[in-house]
């Protein structure tokens, strides 16, 4: 059964709204939107059947969850990178529940720097951005391992228990 961080993660990186995914299973915006106020390490409150829908579709868009603690974008990489890419720093601001106003004022980093980032692709190392400094990245890595998120590899975010 996919976790509540699961299903916030996936559908912010995948720009889904509540709507689209209450329409895949069948459920209301409302409804899923008191599912993902739950404490984030929670299994999700749906049936079976619609985990599983859930699941193959964000499969099928290139989200995939290797254990019941992480999510991946496209096929995992064995390889590890000192530099977070645009889906865990999106990914990690999800689980958090921040807004990019209160990851600003948590790191120091401005606001419009979060927000160029976040709208990089997936895939995009946010070192290799325009003008983005390295500290930038060191502080984003520091304040989510401080909040018990990890990034074993490149295409992945892991909650640490």
């Amino acid at each position: 059964m996919l976790k509540v961080f699961q299903l916030r993660v996936a559908r912010s990186v995948l720009g889904l709204g509540v709507r689209d995914i209450g329409v895949y299973i069948n459920l209301s915006r409302s409804t899923i939107s008191k599912i993902e106020r739950k404490e984030i390490i929670t299994n999700l409150d749906i049936k079976e059947e619609q985990n599983t829908i859930l699941v193959k579709i964000f499969n099928d868009k290139g989200i995939f969850f290797s254990d019941e603690n992480t999510i991946s974008y496209k096929k995992e990489s064995l390889s590890c990178n000192d530099y977070l890419t645009r889906f865990q720093l999106r990914g990690g601001r999800a689980i958090l529940g921040l807004s990019q106003r209160e990851l600003s004022e948590n790191t120091g980093i401005e606001k419009n720097v979060l927000n160029y980032l976040e709208n990089l692709p997936n895939t995009s190392h946010i070192y290799k951005a325009d003008e983005i400094q390295n500290d930038v990245n060191s502080k984003l890595k520091d304040f989510f391992h401080k909040n018990n998120i990890s990034f074993p590899t490149e295409n992945t975010i892991k909650i640490n228990s």
